[in-house]
């Protein structure tokens, strides 16, 4: 900047515009990249016109600079923000929600691109009210000075674009309209397999090979993440060896999206496996399904869901959306790490898992009696589908505790069970050794839906870590 007396914007003024750009431009891209997985085409146009008309108020804060531009550039920012609290916060949006596009992998990305249009709207205000000033530093000295002031808001602008664009990025699309009348053998297709509160929820099919025996059986998985994050696809490799696995001993694998919190606090996260059960079973000649061989397969959270499918006497209110003439029940669980007494938790987390508790605590029981309704060991235990519970002995996430609490529960209940804790290992998704009992599990799965033969029969176990029912205290 010249020493020219009110020619410039001081470094201040100056630091504040560029700031109010990078948090109003960090906001459009977020909403320009999450058009593309709107819910309907219409709500896409919305969502990229809101991206475009942020990046159209940047432009115009800096080819005007005036105070006027910049009072006007605040202003349409706060409306923007305002628009989101009351189609996300007060619920005013008809149809499915409008920001279920951004939240498709976490259920509150929103919340991060609504913090950066909070902070946009703020500081092109500031830089609207910040006076003009005369500066006898040079060119150099005051753009330095400028960049100083304006550092912090890029570091954080910079996290805050990051993870939004990370989240709406790795979600996955929503489910296609109408269902295929089958799937080629050997392929993987992705159908919608139930539609609620207007989501369309989507399901990736895997079927086996032309040589297994039909009809087949099925597993339904349940990816975990806390409820919070995730999709079909977010499991990686760990999932891809369990298809592969299955599919090679002649089962169906169906991958499920489900909702997530905050967006759908539970009963959402089990409302939803419950209603894919149901649709296997209703299309279960066109998927050459074997109706009375569906099993959960579920990782941490998903666990939880898994078990919950399995348990008896839970609320018949979870059964919602299609196909409610079909069972939602499963007829064998394996649980892999999964919480089961959230009650319990607030006293048995330490360390990262005080954190996890609260927020999940926070995020998916809202109403009253909802802990104790999510928690498997809430409900009596089923006695004609059998259990297998595999968790490590040092998990950080959910302690092994739970799944000990399960699993004496069901046997007291007079269901087959098998615990497996792993001497030393963490969670599922984290530590090889639990991905290393995935063999373990399609043997049990092959055992009592193929072969229907009984759980207490011996198993093949592939580590020296493990123990039939329980490892002994270290």
């Amino acid at each position: 900047m010249g020493p020219t007396a009110g020619a410039r914007m001081n470094s201040r003024r100056g630091a504040r515009l560029i700031s109010a750009a990078l948090f109003s431009a960090g906001a459009a891209v977020t909403d320009l990249v999450a058009a593309g997985k709107a819910e309907s085409p219409g709500f896409g146009v919305l969502l990229a016109a809101i991206g475009l008309l942020q990046l159209g108020v940047v432009g115009c804060a800096f080819a005007w600079p005036r105070q006027r531009v910049l009072w006007i550039a605040g202003l349409v920012s706060l409306a923007l923000l305002a628009f989101w609290a009351l189609t996300r916060l007060a619920g005013w949006s008809p149809g499915p929600p409008f920001w279920l596009a951004e939240d498709r992998f976490a259920g509150m990305t929103d919340f991060l691109s609504a913090t950066l249009r909070l902070l946009a709207g703020m500081l092109f205000l500031l830089a609207s009210s910040a006076r003009r000033g005369t500066t006898q530093r040079s060119r150099v000295a005051t753009f330095m000075h400028t960049a100083a002031r304006a550092l912090p808001a890029l570091l954080i602008s910079g996290i805050l674009t990051f993870a939004s664009l990370a989240f709406v990025a790795n979600g996955d699309s929503p489910g296609p309209v109408g269902s295929p009348s089958g799937v080629p053998v050997g392929a993987m297709t992705t159908v919608t397999y139930c539609t609620l509160d207007g989501v369309r929820l989507a399901m990736d099919v895997y079927e086996p090979s032309a040589a297994a025996v039909r009809p087949a059986p099925a597993v339904v998985y349940v990816h975990g993440s806390v409820w919070l994050f995730g999709g079909r696809g977010s499991d990686g490799p760990y999932f891809d060896q369990l298809q592969r696995q299955l599919n090679d001993r002649g089962f169906v694998v169906a991958s499920i999206d489900y909702r997530l919190a905050p967006l759908y606090p539970f009963p959402a996260q089990i409302e939803d496996p419950k209603c894919a059960a149901r649709y296997l079973r209703a299309h279960a000649a066109e998927l050459g399904i074997d109706p009375n061989k569906i099993a959960g397969w579920g990782a941490s959270s998903g666990g939880s869901s898994t078990a919950l499918m399995a348990m008896a006497g839970t609320p018949a209110s979870w059964d919602r959306g299609e196909s409610l003439d079909q069972s939602s029940r499963v007829q064998a669980v394996v649980d892999m790490s999964g919480p089961v007494d959230y009650a319990a938790q607030g006293a048995s987390y330490s360390g990262p898992g005080v954190l996890l508790s609260k927020l999940v605590g926070a995020s998916l029981f809202r109403e009253p009696g909802a802990v104790q309704a999510a928690s498997a060991v809430s409900y009596a235990a089923p006695r004609d589908v059998p259990f297998l519970i595999v968790h490590g002995t040092k998990d950080f996430v959910v302690p092994a505790a739970e799944s000990q609490e399960l699993a004496d529960h069901l046997q007291t209940g007079g269901t087959p069970v098998r615990l497996m804790l792993i001497e030393g290992a963490t969670h599922v998704g984290i530590d090889p050794a639990i991905t290393s009992q995935i063999p373990t599990a399609v043997d049990f799965l092959s055992d009592v839906l193929v072969s229907n033969g009984p759980i207490a029969g011996p198993f093949t176990f592939h580590e020296d870590l493990t123990c039939p029912l329980a490892c002994p205290a270290s």
